[in-house]
């Protein structure tokens, strides 16, 4: 899949272009008026790099190292052709440049541009518009849940790459109380890692910290298409009602996700961890103890529209390397729906009734609505460490395993209910579950956004121009997988021969001498047989067949078949019949030797490709073309009909959740609150009452929560 998606940067670098002159249309007050021509000779002020993200100055930090490095500077005269070089040179760079193990594709559009013109003097500003496609797939339930939760913010996280990514953290909830800390996260190639990873929160009552090595690979396997592996370090100390859970342990784990497979495309992904350390917890069987745990996790996830679905599993083994072997087994099941109900283009046609251009720049307001159901049990043989049960409350992160590439729950989540206190209670266990069911629903509807996309693009012009990059696109694509067919691997093995044979014959034709009369008479024709460019020529043939051997051009066998090689075996023969006179026999033979060889391979060409059913493995190449350009076209869809740059939302949840063993009952959160996205920063605050509370137990729980997503990963 990844040399197939590397080839689907054709139909990007097509949508480039025509972004960029859709785009260039918008003319702020600032521009300078008149074609660019007009300013040549003229001094340049300031040379600067902005992204649309003007206001946020991270998205703009990698980009105006740029400046420096372009052809135009700061005080020299205005040229046109280095004013056009350096917008090249720009969308190279953001395209190449920012990447990461994980990205194979990306949407780069620059636009250049004028501005603040004075008698003598310009400044030059090229606007970077940019959007990662991820090789992960359309189908990622991940992707669908970013898009719904932070629809101002998904295409922002996708948007641009850096080397050092550092973010502050801040939050509240009744546990914690009020919290914050950093996330330092830097590109730093070690053996087979590549980044490392520092994170640490504190508060009055608490800490959590973690640091670790990650390293990831696109292998392109059907059932190894992409694979992480993780070493990390993980300490917390927090309260857990009138008692506290304490871990410290080095946790070693790897993930991996196939590609799609069977007809609706179904994600798997699998992964392990092995872990060791100490644990103390309130638990009267193990309060104080070494630890050690085995985690395995398999999952599915799907995309169709804007639905979105996941389930997961897990099973762990853990031990307090004391009597027993094992001590304990866990068991995880999560399962997730998510769906968006957003106007969203319904492509008619003719082109007088496509509507895809009225979505271009319209601010968009979704409604979004998250439903959650996930479960655990602890099968206990031994003891059972506090850190390891269920206990349960409104903390958002509760990973099964320690830097896990997608989310599954842990310890139920009732956000009414302060973190860690839904199974606080002591019970004759002790205090934390050993059993749990929760269910959690959250809707919510955008009242106000604000496009990234400007409405100039939305024009019948640009979508058709966008309709035919695309196609192309896919039909580069197809013709790579199509070469690529197993069925026509016999026809490519004689354009092999085929090449050999051409390269002798134009090695034959350069090493001939002729007498003046003669070289005057066969001298059009030689000319033609050598010549790179004649139909008919031996080096036009040699040129095709390696295009074909050593490019992923196999369908031009059939022009090669059709029309290059009977031209070059026509134009031998007419040289050989030129090669009349007794002398000049010798050379003909030969000629004509090497004219018959080629025939034959001809012939065995036309065999081999005939006698194979090309039409299914066209229709093969092509499928597979759709399905791999799904992703593109999901990400540009989204970025073009449905990104915002800001985005408010009442946000509304109902949740229910149950830890055993213990007489507490069920217990409920009703409420809800506010979301505002800007750029990458989510800010959300709300209020879950607790209309079933316990004794000890508040009414309810305020949460606010601040995070920054990576734009730069």
């Amino acid at each position: 899949m990844t040399s197939g998606i590397s080839r689907a940067i054709f139909v990007l670098s097509a949508c480039t272009v025509v972004l960029s002159n859709a785009v260039a249309t918008s003319r702020p007050e600032t521009e300078c008026p008149g074609p660019p021509k007009d300013y040549i000779g003229y001094r340049i002020a300031s040379v600067k790099v902005t992204s649309p993200l003007y206001f946020f100055s991270a998205a703009n930090s990698p980009l105006n190292h740029l400046a420096s490095e372009l052809p135009l500077k700061s005080g020299e005269p205005f040229d046109l052709v280095r004013y056009g070089e350096g917008a090249s040179q720009i969308t190279t760079t953001v395209r190449t440049g920012f990447t990461d193990g994980l990205t194979a594709m990306r949407f780069v559009a620059t636009v250049p541009r004028l501005e603040n013109c004075t008698d003598h003097t310009v400044e030059v500003h090229y606007i970077v518009y940019t959007s990662v496609f991820p090789p992960l797939t359309g189908k990622s339930f991940e992707a669908g849940k970013a898009e719904l939760n932070r629809p101002a913010t998904t295409g922002a996280l996708l948007g641009t790459e850096g080397r050092l990514f550092v973010v502050p953290e801040m939050g509240y909830n009744h546990t914690r109380n009020a919290y914050g800390g950093i996330l330092v996260q830097s590109q730093m190639p070690l053996w087979i890692f590549d980044d490392v990873t520092i994170h640490s929160s504190a508060s009055t009552n608490s800490v959590v910290s973690d640091a670790a090595l990650t390293g990831s690979r696109n292998l392109g396997a059907r059932y190894l298409n992409q694979a992480q592996w993780r070493t990390n370090w993980t300490y917390y100390d927090v309260p857990a009602g009138q008692e506290r859970l304490q871990e410290a342990k080095l946790v070693a784990s790897f993930f991996a996700t196939t590609k799609e497979l069977g007809q609706r495309g179904w994600l798997l992904k699998y992964g392990a961890s092995l872990a060791g350390g100490h644990q103390q917890g309130p638990v009267q069987d193990s309060s104080n103890s070494p630890y050690g745990d085995l985690k395995l996790v398999a999952g599915v996830e799907n995309r169709h529209g804007q639905n979105a679905f996941a389930g997961t599993y897990g099973f762990e083994l853990g031990t307090t390397l004391n009597s027993q072997f094992v001590d304990f087994a866990k068991y995880i099941a999560d399962l997730r729906y998510s769906r968006s109900f957003s106007p969203f283009p319904k492509y008619k046609k003719p082109p007088d009734q496509d509507d895809r251009k009225d979505f271009i720049g319209k601010d968009h307001k979704p409604f979004t609505l998250e439903a959650r159901v996930n479960g655990g049990y602890i099968q206990a043989f031994g003891q059972v460490p506090g850190p390891a049960r269920f206990f349960g409350g409104n903390q958002a992160s509760a990973p099964f395993i320690e830097g896990q590439t997608w989310d599954i729950r842990d310890q139920p989540l009732i956000r009414s209910i302060p973190q860690n206190q839904l199974g606080s209670l002591p019970s004759e266990s002790g205090v934390g579950g050993t059993r749990f069911y929760a269910f959690n629903l959250t809707v919510a509807k955008a009242v106000i956004g604000k496009a990234l996309v400007p409405k100039d693009l939305g024009t019948q012009d640009f979508v058709d121009a966008l309709d035919f990059a695309i196609k192309t696109g896919k039909g580069e694509l197809a013709d790579a997988y199509f070469g690529k067919d197993p069925t026509i691997a016999p026809a490519i093995a004689e354009v092999s021969k085929i090449k050999e044979q051409a390269d002798d014959i134009k090695k034959e034709l350069q090493g001939l001498s002729f007498d003046p009369a003669t070289a005057i008479k066969v001298g059009p024709i030689l000319k033609t047989l050598t010549s790179g460019s004649s139909l008919g020529s031996a080096q036009l043939v040699s040129t095709t067949a390696d295009a074909i051997l050593n490019h992923g051009k196999a369908t031009e066998t059939s022009i090669l078949l059709n029309s290059q090689l009977p031209a070059l075996e026509s134009n031998l023969t007419k040289l050989c019949n030129l090669l009349a006179t007794p002398a000049e026999s010798t050379t003909a033979d030969q000629i004509q030797k090497l004219r018959d060889e080629l025939d034959e391979s001809r012939k065995a060409l036309a065999k081999s490709w005939v006698s194979q059913n090309t039409k299914p493995a066209r229709e093969r190449a092509t499928a597979h073309a759709e399905k791999d350009f799904a992703t593109a076209e999901n990400v540009l869809n989204t970025f073009l009909y449905q990104l915002n740059v800001y985005s408010i939302a009442p946000v509304a949840i109902f949740d229910v959740a149950r830890v055993w063993p213990n007489n507490i009952g069920t217990r409920y959160a009703v409420g809800g609150g506010v979301r505002l996205s800007i750029v990458n920063v989510n800010f959300t605050l709300g209020y879950a009452a607790n209309p079933t509370h316990g004794p000890t137990e508040g009414s309810g729980a305020l949460f606010f929560t601040l995070d920054v997503s990576d734009l730069f990963r």
